[in-house]
Order: structure tokens, then sequence, then C-alpha cells
């Protein structure tokens, strides 16, 4: 805080960072933005500096998702504004509430051809939930309070805020600021939804003979794991949590059945879907991989997303975790209700199955190491509450379906854009948030290239982070001819040990494990660069015409 009556703006911002409690912020340094970076520093904001824009907002959201509340990611004018969209745009699509602070050209030489001059709140405008100019110095504390409250809730998402040079190098009385005037958000907003609306689901929940619920992003936001999973143990009914939200529900719990997920699906006669969008990835609850008359419950706390992609029978708007409360509260009213345990056993049944097949895969005939074997060792070196994150094509899947994650965000992915290179940023991110946790990285080895440098990141800050990549010197698998595909076996464990980390190079399954454990010895940020067989190709639910 300065001295004296007058205060800057680049203050006033880093006195607001600090004071709404948010305590890292990831950035690449440059103009406008230099004294900001140095104040807030000088406040006790950890500042961690990356190699690549996109990758700073990558690792706020990765932070995040950790610790359920809004991070920060910080970027210079310009190009550096324009590296940070697919960033903000992949925490767009999570629902993630990353708050971005980009330095801008001065507002003094708006339209007379001012250096880096952009228009960067329309260019944020289609993937943020609010993208705002801060025109005025003294209103700065302001804009920012609100931009925290805005990426939190109700309905989460990145805000970018835009800090023209001149106003974050002005100068004002601190007795002109503008007082803050926005309700500070620090949690999920709680709200119920309509009493006769929870009855009807209710009666259609009781009613059901084959009933499942689908858990998404919504129901991390809104901290539902523990409340969902008292309900799902006195009704019985299978979950299936999509992939941004894994951890929500344990899942080695007796109703998460994600092995007979396809059969559930295929002939439930009621889809409870909480927090989970309509889109793509859930077929939107429709023909051929639902039942055409299937009834739905929807839960959410955005209106808009009530019915975006079907009908539904009964909408309930409302926070995830307080909804589910009501219709558990509404369940135990209504005395003795049936728990389904012919359909959960039969889905049982089918998941045991699956997983004893699986178990007893042989690929001795795989000219290299197959992924699968590969997940295995991962999945059986994690801590339980091992922080894991996967970024690829063919890896993404097969880590899917062979590893487990036990504890809400501690499984981070491409997302719902599909957007690859996240892996070792989100990585980095996750290790700067949980110090004390293990912190995994797997990877593709296409994906690892794209922000590879963020290695660098992680030795410079002390992030011993473990990142394996499945090698299978290319872009997806050789199932068939792709211009393009080809990108040999790179030593990336030598570029690691470049960079001033920990390098181990593997071709042989028996050597895998000693060599994760190497790198969790070694104290530094690790890479186990891990040749596969390019065979093998993924089998998953198509989700477009054009997959690769």
């Amino acid at each position: 805080m300065s001295g004296n009556d007058m205060v800057s703006g680049y203050e006033l911002v880093a006195e607001t960072v600090r004071a709404y409690g948010i305590d890292d912020c990831y950035f690449l340094m440059g103009g406008p933005t230099i004294d900001l970076a140095n104040e807030m520093e000088r406040l006790g904001t950890r500042m961690v500096d990356v190699r690549h824009e996109q990758a700073a907002v990558m690792m706020a959201h990765s932070s995040a998702v950790l610790r359920q509340r809004v991070a920060l990611a910080m970027c210079c004018s310009g190009p550096g504004f324009t590296n940070t969209l697919t960033g903000i745009a992949n925490a767009y699509a999570d629902g993630v509430p990353v708050v971005v602070l980009g330095g801008s050209s001065r507002m003094s030489d708006y339209g007379r051809g001012g250096f880096q001059e952009l228009d960067q709140v329309r260019l944020a405008e289609p993937v943020t939930t609010w993208s705002v100019r801060v025109q005025e110095t003294r209103r700065i504390p302001d804009i920012l309070t609100k931009a925290f409250a805005r990426a939190l809730g109700p309905s989460s998402g990145p805000v970018y805020v835009d800090l023209p040079g001149d106003v974050l190098y002005g100068k004002v009385s601190r007795e002109d600021v503008l007082p803050v005037s926005a309700y500070t958000v620090d949690g999920p907003l709680r709200s119920l939804a309509d009493a006769d609306a929870v009855r009807e689901a209710a009666e259609l929940i009781a009613a059901a003979e084959r009933p499942v619920v689908i858990a998404g992003n919504g129901a991390l936001w809104s901290e539902a794991g523990d409340v969902l999973q008292k309900w799902l143990n006195d009704t019985g009914i299978p979950v299936y949590v999509m992939p941004q939200a894994r951890g929500l529900i344990p899942e080695d719990h007796e109703l998460a059945l994600l092995e007979a997920r396809s059969s559930a699906f295929r002939e439930a006669d009621l889809v409870i879907v909480a927090g989970a969008p309509l889109n793509y990835a859930t077929s939107r609850i429709q023909p051929p991989r639902f039942k055409p008359d299937v009834k739905v419950v929807q839960i959410d706390n955005s209106a808009s997303e009530l019915g975006s992609s079907r009908h539904i029978d009964v909408p309930l708007l409302g926070d995830v975790r307080s909804v589910i409360s009501q219709l558990h509260d509404a369940y135990l009213s209504a005395g003795k209700n049936p728990r389904h345990e012919d359909w959960t056993n039969r889905l049982k049944s089918v998941t045991e199955e699956k997983r004893s097949r699986a178990e007893q895969a042989d690929f001795d005939s795989s000219p290299a190491m197959h992924p699968i074997e590969l997940c295995r060792v991962v999945r059986d070196f994690l801590d339980r509450d091992a922080i894991l994150c996967v970024d690829g094509q063919e890896i993404l899947t097969y880590a899917r379906q062979t590893i487990p994650t036990f504890y809400p965000g501690h499984r981070l992915n491409s997302g719902t854009l599909g957007t690859m290179g996240v892996g070792l940023p989100f990585g980095v991110g996750a290790k700067a948030t949980r110090p004390d946790k293990q912190v995994v990285v797997l990877h593709g080895d296409g994906s690892f290239g794209m922000n590879a440098m963020e290695f660098d990141t992680a030795v410079r800050h002390n992030l011993p982070v473990i990142t394996v990549i499945s090698n299978n010197g290319g872009w997806t698998a050789t199932d068939r001819y792709k211009a393009g595909r080809e990108l040999g076996y790179s030593r990336y464990d030598l570029v690691a040990e470049a960079l001033g980390g920990h390098g181990e190079f593997v071709e042989k399954i028996e050597d895998l494990l000693p060599a994760l454990t190497r790198a969790a010895e070694s104290g530094v940020p690790s890479v186990v660069n891990v040749v596969t067989d390019k065979t093998a190709r993924a089998a998953t639910t198509q989700f477009t015409r054009d997959a690769t």
C-alpha cells in the first residue's frame, strides 16, 4: 500500500487480489503488467512465471479445480493476450472460475494505431462469462471484486479483465477510489428447487425400475460428493460420473459401476442428471445410447442448461448439492422405498465380468508395450489420493478405462473441449496448489510437445511433477494412414535432463515400475519416456463423425 494519499492502478489491483485471498498468480511477464507483477509479489502473492500464456491459464484452471475457488492468471498485451485464448476457452467449456488479468494498450491511443492495440475485450467475450475493460483507475477494486463474484457463480466460468496501461499507471486519491459494492462470493451459492417439482421428481424416482444418476461438473462445483453418496447409499441407484468430475464418488464405491455404463444407459428407464451438460458426452440422453422413452430429471443451477438439448420430464433449478439433499429428504419422508437391488446387482455382474476380462487380457503379441500395460503399472504406483492429469488421444481413453480416482478434483484431463496440451500445465498447477500430494501427468507424446517447455517452469519453481509419456511415435494409432501422423520416438527424457530434471527411458514392462520409483525418489520434476505400441487403437464411444 502506498505510503501517501495517492495510489496507482497497479497497486489497487495487487491490494484487491490479496484482500480477496488469492495466493498464487500464473503469468508471463510483459508490458504493461511488469510493475503490477512486482507489486503483487511484494504483497505476498506467489508469482509462478510460465513459458507460454495458455499454460498460465491452464495452471490456474487446475488450481481452481483443486481449491474449488477462483484462481488467477495474468498476461501482457496483444499476442500475450491472444496466447491465453485456448486456455480461457478450455476453462469456459468446463465451467472453471479462472480470472484472467490482461494488460492492454493505453486507452488514450485507442483507434490511433497504439502499440499492440487489439480489442481484447471483444475477442474474449465468446469464451468468458464476463469480459470487461477497466476504464478508470478508481474503479479497479470494484470491477475486480465483481469479476471474482461473476467467475464463481451461479454458473461458474472464466472472466477476463482488461487493464489498459494508462489505467494501471494512473494515480488517484484513495478517497476517490470507488467503494467495493459487489457481494464477495467465495463458495457455491446455495439455492433450493421448487418443492412441488422435488416431490414430482421423488415420485418418478420411486416408480422407476432401472434408474441411473449421471453427475457432472455442476455437482463437483457445488461440493455435492458427500450428500450424493449418502443419497445413493439409501436409494441404491447406480451412478456414473462425467470425466471432469471423476472422484466425486470414490470409484471403488459399490454403486460406481463404470464398466457397465453402456448397459446402464441403454436399459435405464429414468436418468437423473446432476450438474452434467446435455451435450455430446452424454449423447444428450437420446437414442441409440438411451431408450426413446427414457424419462429425465435434470438438476442444474443454470436455467439455460435445463432442457438445452431435449425434453426434461422434471427440471429442478437450484444448487446441485442442495437439491440432492431435498431429494434425499423426500425419499426418507416417503417411508420404505425400493432400493433397485435387482437392477443394481445385474449391473454389478456386468462390471465384475468386464473387470475380470480386462485384467486377464494378454498383450504378449504386441510389438511394444501396450498402453493398457503402462496404465496398469501407473495405477498400482499411484497413491490413493494422488492427483492424475491425463492428456492425449489413445492414452486418454486407456487411462479412463484402467485407472480409478477416489477424491473430488483429483482427476484432470483434456476436458469437454478436447484440448490437447493441458497435461503438464495442469500438473504444474496441481503441484503448486497441493505440494503434499503425489502429482502424476500421463501424456501422449504428441500432446506433451505442445507445452513441453513448462517442464522448465516446474524445475525453476521446484515442483516435482512426474510426467509419464506414452510414446507411440506419433499422433493417434496407426490403424490407418493419416498424413502428419508420424513424430518419431523422440528422447523426451533427455530433454528433461537438459532442463535440470530427471529422465527415464523405458522399453520393457518390467523396467517401468523401477523407473517410476527412481523418478519419485529424485525429488525433482521428471519425465518417464515409455515406448508403446503404435498399433494400439482405443475403443470408445464415437462422439463425432470426424473422429481421428
